[in-house]
């Protein structure tokens, strides 16, 4: 039996995705160089104070990267037809809900439109002000979502750019299972040789796919090791010194360097949470488990929201002189409460089709290996 769904992940997970959100819009202020008329001595306090990873939207990505391998580490794969419909299920729950995000983005840009460029006339930021600049045709809906799933861009949503090196390191973790099973214990030098070679190879999303993979590949080892919590603060900790240490003498910096850092923190939470209940009733709660629900909708929607519904908020707020406090609060609401109705709109319709489609390709994947 595959392990009984968690549902304090699913809660964790809309956590994560809110603070992407929340990452992703305070670049606009955080990566703003010279003067701007959102400039506020209380902004400039805050960004200080959350610079370093808090106020970081990839440092939150990272985790999602740890939970997707830890997630798949207690798939069952028992032989090569089930590889292939895994694989080929682990595909559609991906391209389906981005061609659907592709679909509804392209529909806000024909609308709404993206004014991120436009903000150039009030302060200077090129890296959110690259984004949107061009005209999407109908056509780039299909070549854009092809490109994130096997070229890691995709011009409707920069954050797809991880989802390439995301559905790889799936099909790997699934052939690992299948080794596994095939020799009927666990291996260990095939997923342990796989981290360490995309680690050599500077992939990180990979990495921390891996990473996570390993978190619930040793789930029953690492039940002992935190049967006494100092203990396993003892070992994260001699990590955590031989880590900066490390950064600090500048081994391998290109290979050791600060995302290394957030995947290890990830998957030292992630650890956590397995082990305190505490926590897993937090993440438990209601209004966790329905932001969990909608968080790929979020994941999505997020970005273009903010170039799209935000960006209009922040030129206007400039052109009347709002307070920057008023102007930036104005645009990060409406852009969250954007986000949220357009993810449980596509919750309720594209990742339901998903859903149901991936099912349809499991049953028909059991029909043909019983068949055999």
């Amino acid at each position: 039996m595959e392990k009984k769904r968690m549902h304090y992940i699913d809660g964790y997970k809309g956590l994560l995705c809110l603070m992407i959100l929340i990452g992703h819009f305070w670049n606009i202020y955080r990566l703003t160089s010279g003067a701007s008329p959102l400039d506020h001595r209380v902004f400039d306090d805050f960004n200080e104070w959350g610079s370093k990873w808090a106020l970081v939207a990839t440092f939150w990505l990272y985790a999602f990267m740890a939970i997707s391998g830890y997630l798949l580490s207690f798939s069952k794969i028992k032989s090569t037809p089930d590889l292939v419909t895994k694989s080929v299920s682990r595909f559609l729950r991906l391209f389906i809900p981005i061609l659907g995000a592709c679909l509804i983005i392209f529909g806000l840009s024909k609308t709404v439109g993206f004014y991120a460029a436009d903000t150039k006339e009030f302060f200077k930021n090129t890296w959110y002000q690259k984004y949107y600049k061009q005209p999407f045709v109908f056509r780039d809906v299909f070549e854009q979502s092809w490109r994130a799933m096997f070229r890691g861009s995709c011009s409707f949503n920069a954050p797809f750019w991880v989802i390439k090196d995301m559905l790889l390191s799936s099909v790997l973790i699934y052939v690992c299972k299948l080794v596994d099973h095939t020799y009927q214990k666990k291996t260990h030098w095939l997923p342990l040789l796989l981290l360490l070679c995309f680690l050599l190879l500077d992939n990180q999303v990979a990495t921390a796919c891996f990473a996570g993979f390993l978190i619930g590949y040793y789930d029953e080892q690492l039940r002992v090791l935190t049967e006494k919590y100092l203990r396993f603060v003892a070992v994260c900790a001699v990590i955590y010194f031989a880590y900066t240490w490390l950064t600090k003498a500048k081994v391998c910096p290109a290979v050791i360097d600060k995302v290394t850092g957030y995947t290890l923190i990830h998957c030292f939470l992630l650890i956590t949470l397995n082990r305190f209940s505490v926590l897993q009733k937090v993440f438990s709660a209601k209004i966790f488990l329905w932001i969990g629900k909608i968080s790929f909708g979020i994941y999505a929607f997020h970005w273009p929201v903010i170039c799209s519904v935000g960006s209009w908020v922040l030129i206007r707020g400039m052109k009347q002189e709002w307070h920057p406090g008023v102007t930036v609060g104005g645009a990060f609401l409406s852009s969250l409460a954007a986000t949220v109705v357009l993810a449980i709109a596509y919750h309720f319709t594209v990742e339901k089709f998903g859903d149901f489609t991936v099912k349809q390709v499991r049953k028909l994947g059991g029909l043909l290996t019983k068949e055999k």
